[in-house]
This record gives structure tokens, sequence and C-alpha cells, in this order.
């Protein structure tokens, strides 16, 4: 298999850089490559200085410190660093986060939506770069900063080819784990979600005789563990799991699939056939409300409201005011 080596970088809008590089692996390996710190230390180097600190907690809200070091020239000895934040991170798709260096060279904070798209065992990662002001990108694009991006990926490549024969440590297991447990025949939940996900991706099942008692799963990288309970089990309104959608397309895809059998609700909710709730949101609703507008957020509220399955289009023009 052979990566895209070209590393495109692009304006869009007034304030925004969208970056675009083809790897040839599997995005789950894409993902763990920007989200664990060991990994980011092997590849994320700018040309002059290499990577000497990399922390990041890729949970919303957690934070992230990245730093180099040059080593060589009129500049040895001296360090460049930057501070974050996770806003949003949806293993192994989507992963959102702000930054900003020590020396504020963009005069504010950057936030950076990293999309890793999957065809096949390639991978295309997307990225969104969103400055504070139109001056602060323009300044960003007076700089070699393509040329070095696009360095930094080769190195990126050099270690995917590493990752695929290297052997992985036994991950650690999780502290916190849902457990889902259903009234009815568990083989017939488990073909409808693997319908419904196709990445579903079954850990371990344990069977009474024929009958399926209990599945791990593992569903948009999250683990999950199905148990069937019998009739006395049912499942309440005050618990329920949410998909975050990159487009309307998806939203409606999900929307659909969950809903076949089940029962739809107010403003994104739905209950499937086993009557586990389900939310299917658009990332656009969090970040129209999030605008610093509180008359926009009104509207997009007032919107959301009045919706079922909730609708991107709507949602905009309502932030817009039309």
């Amino acid at each position: 298999m052979e990566s895209n080596p070209t590393f495109t970088l692009t304006r869009a809008g007034d304030r925004e850089l969208h970056g675009e590089r083809r790897f040839a692996a599997p995005r789950e390996l894409l993902f763990r490559a920007f989200t664990e710190p060991a990994l980011l230390l092997r590849w994320m180097h700018t040309p002059c200085a290499p990577m000497t600190r990399a922390e990041l907690d890729p949970r919303p809200g957690g934070r992230l410190r990245y730093e180099w070091s040059f080593k060589d020239g009129e500049r040895a000895g001296e360090m460049i660093g930057l501070t974050g934040a996770i806003v949003e991170c949806t293993p192994p798709a989507r992963l959102v986060h702000t930054e900003r260096f020590d020396q504020d060279w963009t005069d504010g904070e950057v936030t950076v939506t990293t999309r890793f798209d999957a065809t096949g065992e390639h991978t295309t990662v997307h990225m969104i770069m969103r400055y504070p002001t139109a001056a602060a990108r323009e300044a960003v694009l007076n700089t070699p900063m393509q040329e070095g991006m696009a360095r930094t990926f080769e190195a990126l490549d050099r270690l995917l080819e590493q990752l695929r024969d290297e052997p992985r440590a036994e991950a650690t297991p999780a502290k916190l784990t849902p457990f889902l447990t259903f009234p009815g025949s568990l083989d017939e939940a488990l073909a409808f979600y693997r319908g419904v996900f196709p990445d579903l991706r079954v850990e371990k099942e344990l069977r009474q005789g024929a009958a399926l008692f209990s599945a791990t799963i593992e569903l948009l990288g999250q683990r999950l563990v199905l148990l069937q309970g019998g009739p006395g089990f049912s499942f309440g309104n005050g618990v329920s799991l949410h998909i975050g959608c990159e487009t309307q397309d998806e939203v409606d895809g999900y929307w659909r699939r969950l809903g076949d059998g089940g029962e739809p609700g107010r403003c994104g909710w739905l209950k499937d056939r086993f009557g586990v709730s389900w939310q299917v949101v658009p990332h656009a609703l969090p970040r129209l409300m999030e605008r610093g507008d509180p008359e926009a957020t009104q509207r997009v509220v007032a919107a959301m409201m009045t919706m079922t399955k909730l609708e991107v289009a709507a949602l905009e023009a309502a932030a817009r005011g039309g």
C-alpha cells in the first residue's frame, strides 16, 4: 500500500485553513498516533526542533501541552511550546482541541478539528484550523508551515510502518464500562446493532448452550457489555447513548437505522426497538450554541425544541436569524 505524500493546505472562509493528507494505514492507528503521548514523541517534530514533551488527556476538557527544543544552530537551547484543551474526542473518527503557543503568534486560541476518514486500509486526515482573526491566518501562511507539516507527516508515515510490525501491549482494563441488560434475545439485539453500526467489533462472547448470554463490544470507540437479563429488565429514560454526527446524511442514517421498529422522541432523541435511548446529534448543534451570541443561542434552542430528528440547515438558519 502507498500513501499520497502530498499535504495540501488551503484557505477556507475568512479565518480557516484546511489541511489534508492520505495515509496507507487504518484510522485506528492514525487516531492512536494523534492521541497517545508516547507516539506523538516519535513523529511530531518540526524540521529544526524535535518534540521533547507531549502531555494529552483525551477526555473533553482534558489538558494538552506540547514542547519542542532546538538542539543546534543559533537557536540551540530555545524552547517553543503550546497549551490547549480537548473539546471533543470521538475515537477513532474525530478530535477537536484548542491550542495557543507560549509566544502567542496568533493573538489568541486556535481551534483545530481533525477528522479521520477511512477508505478500506487507507485513511485521509482532514484538519480544520480556525484562527482568531483573518490577520492571524495570513500571518501563519507567510511562514514555512505547509513545508514543515509536510515533513512532519513524512515522519508519521515512517512511524505507521513501524507500528504495523510492533506487537501492541495488552490494553489496561477500562475503569468504567457501561453494561446494557436486555430483557429478550441478546442474539437478536447484537444482530440489530451490527446492522446499525458496520464497524461494531465483538471482543468476547459468552453463551449458555446455544443462547448468547454476554457480549463485550467496541462501538464507536466505546467498550460496552451487553447482557441477557430476562423479562424483569427494561431500559428507562434516564440514561441514553449519544452519537455525534459530522453531516446531515450521517444523522439521517443513524436516525433511520436505530429508529427501525423503535420510537422517535423530541430534540434528536429516540428509543430503538429494545427500548435503549439514543441521542443523534450533529456536531453543528454545540458549535452553533457556543459562539458567544446569547440571542443566536436562544434561537437555536427554540428551533431544536420543535424538532424530532435534528436538521442542520434549520439550526443554521435559526442561528443566522432567518
